[in-house]
C-alpha cells in the first residue's frame, strides 16, 4: 500500500524510494534514541474490519530518552 501516496505507472513520483529511506531512517533513529511504551495501562480493543488494524479509540504512547 506504499505506492499509494506516491501514484502508479510512469507518472508516479520520482522522489519515492528516497522518502520511503527517510521515512525507515526516522523511524530507526527514534526506536533507538527512545523507550516506547503505553500510556494507560488499560485493555485495548482493535478494529480489524479495515485493511489496516488499528486501536478502536485511539493508541496513547509515551516516549522516554533512553540514557
Amino acid at each position: 500500500y506504499e505506492s499509494l501516496a506516491f501514484g502508479i505507472g510512469p507518472r508516479s513520483c520520482i522522489a519515492q524510494r528516497f522518502a520511503l529511506l527517510i521515512i525507515k531512517v526516522a523511524i530507526i533513529m527514534i526506536i533507538s534514541n527512545y523507550t516506547i511504551s503505553y500510556k494507560t495501562n488499560k485493555k485495548h480493543d482493535y478494529n480489524t474490519i479495515h485493511v489496516f488494524t488499528y486501536a478502536a479509540d485511539g493508541l496513547y504512547v509515551k516516549f522516554k530518552k533512553r540514557n
